[in-house]
């Protein structure tokens, strides 16, 4: 801060220094900076008398004042420093113009338009008709579909068919219900624990349907049904021909008794089990394919409990049963080829001995 105090008068442009040196710190142009009762004011130097006397370009219109602590603003900083506030202003006004013309495409325009920022750089997005025309027409979530205008072509989109349109009912072109009268022979009971159906349950093949597949298929008039109560078993019909009972296979622990391990003599059982190739007598029903397999009846005379069914239906075989032979049979041959290991071994140490090869 320069050296001295200064005085000003109110409605006066003269400024007199004590302990001054106006001639050497001050030019014409320059500024004389003060501060006021707390108001700052800045004021220009229009001539220079002597070190301690100089008159502004304007009166002072401040209150009458002596005593002050001054400083010294070079022109040129206050061109500066002025030049830079003109800057700061000019950007905010580019802004607020570009933000007018900014706002005037969102609320006016159509389609995407185009924001210009006041850094130069740019964005491109829907204005507001824009975006009313994209969601014009869109579902509302409230009506619940209600609003689909072309159903039939939404529910091919999305991949639905014709039971999607039709009601539940018993009668014909609507979707089966349990009580359908086109269910023949078909109870229900359920108890606490259990649902048990009763009886048998058929389907009457409609004419013209393909029963089955292959190079010999044919259409007919047939009724399927799944007969729970002969023999004690589940068998398969169509029509009067049992086709085979049906197995249903479960190995859980908690349903079995008396367990215990399997006879030996699986090699042996499975050395007499015939493996034969056929073909089927049904070639309609079964294919033509020549086959290879057993024979439920041969297979029943090595080992009874492989063979279920009954005279007035059908033979078949407990595949099970079958399986776990073969694994018996597996591991019986692994002891025995493990204990023919051991003893070539032995075998073996025996003649390097004879032949004194470890010598």
């Amino acid at each position: 801060m320069p050296a001295g105090t200064i005085a000003l008068t109110n409605n006066s442009a003269a400024v007199t220094g004590t302990g001054t040196s106006f001639t050497t710190e001050l030019k014409v142009g320059d500024f004389v900076g003060v501060i006021v009762g707390g108001a700052p004011y800045t004021l220009v130097v229009s001539s220079i008398a002597s070190n301690t006397q100089l008159a502004l370009g304007v009166p002072f219109n401040g209150p009458t004042t002596s005593g002050l602590a001054w400083y010294a603003v070079p022109a040129s900083l206050m061109v500066a420093v002025t030049q830079q506030s003109l800057n700061d202003m000019s950007k905010v006004l580019r802004g607020m113009i570009l933000d007018k013309a900014n706002w005037q495409q969102i609320f006016t325009g159509s389609g995407n338009v185009t924001v210009n920022l006041s850094d130069g750089t740019s964005w491109t997005g829907p204005a507001w008709n824009g975006i009313s025309s994209t969601v014009s027409g869109k579902m509302d979530k409230s009506q619940n579909l209600n609003d689909v205008a072309d159903k039939p072509t939404a529910r091919s989109n999305l991949g639905l068919g014709d039971a999607a349109t039709k009601s539940v009912g018993s009668a014909a072109n609507t979707v089966a219900a349990g009580n359908d009268a086109r269910f023949v022979n078909f109870t229900v009971t359920q108890s606490p624990k259990n649902i048990v159906v009763s009886n048998s349950f058929r389907w009457d093949v409609p004419a013209g349907l393909i029963c089955h597949g292959g190079a010999n298929s044919a259409s007919r008039t047939s009724v399927f049904t799944i007969d729970w109560t002969s023999g004690g078993g589940t068998h398969i019909f169509i029509d009067s021909t049992d086709m085979g009972q049906v197995q249903f296979i479960t190995s859980d622990e908690r349903l079995k008794t008396k367990i215990q391990p399997a006879a030996s003599g699986f090699v042996d059982r499975v050395k007499s089990q015939e493996v034969v190739e056929y073909e089927w007598i049904d070639k309609k029903m079964r294919g033509s394919n020549r086959l290879r397999g057993f024979i439920a009846q041969r297979v029943g005379k090595v080992d009874p409990m492989l063979m279920n069914g009954s005279e007035e239906g059908q033979y078949g075989l407990e595949i099970i049963g079958l399986l776990a032979d073969a694994y018996g049979a597996i591991q019986e041959q692994q002891t025995f080829i493990e204990t023919q290991a051991t003893e070539l071994e032995e075998l073996k140490a025996r003649m390097k001995a004879i032949d004194c090869l470890d010598s």
